[in-house]
């Protein structure tokens, strides 16, 4: 599926109440998230970038709250829209996609 499909499906697992979700139920489940991310089996690049974006391998909730995916939730505290949630899980879906040849780049 498409960002659109894949971001939605994520978002079910954030225990949202219709199009809001708690900020601290979001950091709570990064790993869950994470799986959504496609091809992260595929290619170990992918999956160091997505450990990154959602510190997996950070320990204790502070941490995980310092993630850069929840930097891209943007700022504020208790409650996550789904509109910013969409636009910062596509957004980590274009993060982790390798380029063709991009190895020689970085």
């Amino acid at each position: 599926g498409g960002a659109a499909e894949i971001s939605l499906e994520a978002w079910s697992c954030c225990e949202a109440e219709g199009y809001v979700a708690c900020r601290a139920s979001i950091a709570g489940r990064l790993p869950s998230l994470a799986e959504y991310v496609p091809g992260r089996l595929e290619d170990e690049r992918v999956e160091q970038r997505v450990v990154e974006l959602f510190g997996l391998n950070a320990r204790g909730d502070a941490a995980q709250e310092e993630a850069p995916f929840m930097r891209l939730l943007g700022p504020g505290h208790g409650s996550v829209e789904f509109l910013r949630f969409w636009k910062a899980f596509s957004e980590v879906i274009q993060l982790v996609q390798v380029a063709p040849g991009e190895a020689e780049h970085r």
